[in-house]
């Protein structure tokens, strides 16, 4: 290695059903699977990831249809909110030609720690953290913008020097377009109920005064 390069180390900090989550240096990347491990006839078998995604989907990269969707998602959000949003820079295919890499940011607090899930950080008494969360809750309704899994593992809690949290949302996957089967999913009632529904189970299990100012 030449005088003055610093090699940065691969740390995985997160994985899904189809895909790991890296950090080096100041960047996170979402690295797709290479299979999906499923049982047929009492057997396990290894499904490779394009496959399985384009049969049951109708998806054949995970990663690039996000980064579609983060598009057409922070093109509707006013610019005072899009912190709340990890920014995808770039979805670039893997070296050896198997599936691709997302490279997005990688979300820290003010002491340079990455962000704890909403899962992670447990109860938040943080008026602002709330007040900005449903503030984003009517802007998806309003929008059409239907996050249909706002999931306490995929929205972050950053936390600022001035003791301010905002939520962060890291994972653009789920909306009705990832389900082209599911024909409920195109009755925007429906939808909208079903936003509202996941969006309340996160204050029951996350706001402090919740429950009982519903009591």
């Amino acid at each position: 290695m030449a005088t003055g390069q610093r090699e940065e180390t691969q740390e995985q900090i997160g994985e899904g059903s189809y895909r790991r989550v890296y950090r080096v240096g100041d960047i996170a990347f979402k690295d797709l699977k290479p299979y999906v491990e499923k049982r047929l006839f009492g057997f396990r078998i290894n499904i490779p990831i394009s496959l399985y995604t384009s049969y049951k989907l109708l998806i054949r990269d995970y990663n690039l249809f996000e980064f579609q969707n983060y598009k057409d998602i922070i093109s509707q959000i006013p610019e005072g909110l899009r912190d709340s949003f990890a920014k995808i820079f770039v979805v670039a295919p893997k070296t050896n030609g198997k599936g691709s890499l997302s490279l997005c940011e990688l979300v820290c607090d003010a002491n340079g720690e990455i962000s704890k899930t909403m899962w992670e950080h447990g109860r938040i008494p943080n008026p602002e953290f709330w007040n900005r969360l449903d503030e984003l809750e009517e802007l998806f309704l309003r929008k059409g913008l239907y996050f249909l899994d706002p999931s306490p593992m995929n929205i972050l809690v950053k936390e600022h020097a001035d003791e301010r949290k905002t939520p962060v949302f890291v994972d653009y996957k789920k909306t009705p377009k990832t389900y082209p089967f599911r024909l409920r999913l195109r009755v925007r009632s429906f939808v909208q109920k079903r936003v509202r529904r996941k969006f309340n189970q996160l204050r029951e299990q996350f706001h402090p005064d919740y429950a009982s100012a519903n009591l």
